[in-house]
């Protein structure tokens, strides 16, 4: 599923970039796309994973209470083994 994602995504931003397969000479328009998907977006995903990761609140008593669910909601047959 997340390939199938990833590879039409691409296909849409280099198809707006004007891509053509078999083309020696690329489109600097591409070259700038490649760029930009290398670094600058990651990064920026990274730092926002970052920002949610450290205002996120999971202190012991908020762990303990998601522990005690998981337990809770475990299949029975499950806790035989």
């Amino acid at each position: 599923m997340t390939t199938g994602t990833i590879s039409l995504t691409l296909h849409c931003v280099f198809s707006f970039a004007g891509y053509q397969a078999g083309n020696c000479e690329p489109n600097p328009m591409v070259k700038l796309i490649l760029r930009v998907l290398m670094a600058p977006i990651p990064i920026t995903l990274l730092i926002i994973g970052l920002t949610i990761f450290c205002f996120y609140p999971i202190d012991e008593e908020r762990r303990k209470e998601n522990r005690a669910k998981m337990e809770a909601a475990r299949d029975p047959l499950c806790q035989q083994l």
